[in-house]
């Protein structure tokens, strides 16, 4: 069996919000089915994985994060029809359409791995992002 050449670097990270509201938990699957394991267990948990980039001012981006690049507002998403994260216009000021979905790679900056843009919360602590 072949292994996966841009896989071997990879970190894999999740985060969980209580769906209450309550407080966001960092979660690591040091041991395989950790993490949904809890889910099985009952624990109305929203789970975000890491998508393994980060933003312009080194914060790790995360789906359901918001993130900020000028004037335009977008939703981290996971695009499962073409296996990646995908940033989703949720408000701008521009031709954008809201609700169009570009891929996160097109953000990328000069930095390896970097964004140009900034994570400026997540949908679960700041929804009121998304009414404004």
């Amino acid at each position: 069996m072949t292994k996966c050449k841009a896989c071997e670097d990879s970190e894999y990270k999740f985060r969980a919000w209580y769906s209450s509201g309550t407080k966001e938990l960092m979660l690591y699957e040091d041991y395989p089915g950790q993490v949904f394991k809890w889910l099985s267990e009952g624990q109305p948990l929203e789970i975000m994985q890491y998508t393994g980039l980060k933003d312009k001012r080194g914060v790790e981006i995360y789906k359901a994060d918001l993130y900020r690049e000028g004037d335009n507002l977008y939703k981290v998403v996971r695009m499962d029809e073409h296996a990646m994260y995908g940033l989703k216009v949720i408000k701008t000021n521009y031709v954008l359409i809201r609700g169009l979905t570009f891929p996160i790679w097109h953000y990328i900056g000069n930095a390896p791995l970097q964004t140009r843009g900034e994570i400026v919360g997540n949908i679960y602590e700041n929804s009121a992002l998304l009414n404004n």
